[in-house]
């Protein structure tokens, strides 16, 4: 899911292919801005990671950036989605005009609003290597679009004739996903677009009515979740552009639901699932080589932990994830790394 530079990524694939088998991970609360709580919502290659986190002694929600060497907040009551390989976060903002809209951060140029297709709402989802930044917004009929937002040419709608829709992710290809429900129906379809060939529809599986499609990596791998009258909700994996169809990904054992949020270049897929004897989420990551594991099996024992979602992955296998601790009951953005063998 996260951007980068393609070619010096792939120098790291095969030896983390080679110790996938028997990987385990060190855990590390991100520490933000004092509050109770904090949740990812993506990290680069880099290890910089966005999000968002309450303030010490206040219920406002802010925005950060946070890396090794700091912290940054971006100054707005916001959340923050994603983030790429320059360290430029999107996410939704309230704006003094009082209104949530999408926006752009960086550190030179700080928060821009990159405004709607209309209506008095948007919020931003993903963001490539490029700048170009996907979500959904407003019309001004009060409609719901995806759009995609490129520093030239503005926010353009994706499916203008459409009755729904919105897009949670883009590559450095600018090739972009998400789901829309082209007649209101409450049924999503998956779909993919580019600038050439303009929105298509993603295969749907069998007996599953609604599905999306949540992220795309630069090899063309495409995640997302799907959810039927007669299925439990299931993670989706579309190798190869769904060129090559839809395969459901395996449930954790015993679990009856579960769903993605990321993937990377090692087509490792980060999610959830749910405990059926307990009723607990608990975060998942899929391989092909190992299928679906609980992440709470990768990490130590003795940690305090329990990894509930992972919501990204960058190209070297770090993880961010929500988590809780023994001490608390509130959500807290945690940070995954691989065990170096």
């Amino acid at each position: 899911m996260m951007r980068g530079n393609l070619v010096p990524v792939l120098v790291f694939v095969f030896a983390l292919q080679a110790a996938l088998s028997a990987q385990q991970y060190t855990v590390r609360e991100i520490k933000t801005f004092g509050g109770n709580a904090s949740t990812p919502g993506g990290i680069n290659n880099h290890l910089h990671v966005a999000g968002t986190a309450s303030e010490a002694n206040s219920s406002q929600v802010d925005t950060f950036l946070w890396s090794l060497k700091g912290l940054v907040d971006i100054g707005l009551p916001s959340e923050g989605d994603a983030v790429n390989i320059a360290d430029q976060v999107v996410g939704c903002a309230d704006f003094p005009s009082g209104q949530a809209h999408a926006y752009l951060w960086t550190a030179t140029s700080g928060t821009q609003d990159l405004g709607t297709l209309g209506g008095i709402y948007s919020c931003a989802f993903a963001v490539n290597a490029l700048g170009e930044v996907v979500g959904q917004s407003y019309t001004a009929s009060g409609a719901k679009h995806a759009f995609l937002w490129t520093q030239s040419g503005g926010m353009q709608d994706l499916d203008p004739n459409g009755g729904s829709s919105t897009a949670s992710g883009i590559n450095d290809k600018g090739q972009v996903v998400g789901g829309y429900d082209p007649h209101n129906t409450n049924a999503s379809l998956a779909f993919i677009w580019s600038q050439a060939r303009g929105i298509r529809q993603l295969p749907s599986p069998p007996g599953n009515p609604s599905v999306t499609a949540r992220a795309i990596d630069n090899l063309g791998h495409i995640i997302g979740n799907a959810a039927g009258m007669s299925t439990a909700n299931v993670a989706v994996l579309w190798p190869h552009l769904g060129q090559q169809g839809v395969q459901l990904l395996p449930q954790l054992a015993g679990s009856p639901s579960g769903g993605a949020f990321s993937v990377n270049l090692l087509e490792m897929v980060t999610g959830f699932g749910l405990i059926a004897s307990t009723g607990a989420l608990h975060a998942t990551l899929w391989t092909p080589a190992n299928g679906t594991q609980d992440l709470n099996d990768m990490i130590p024992a003795n940690s305090g932990w329990v990894v509930v979602k992972g919501i990204g992955i960058n190209d070297l296998g770090v993880i961010v994830a929500q988590g809780t601790h023994a001490s608390d009951i509130n959500i807290h953005a945690l940070l995954l790394q691989p065990v170096k063998h």
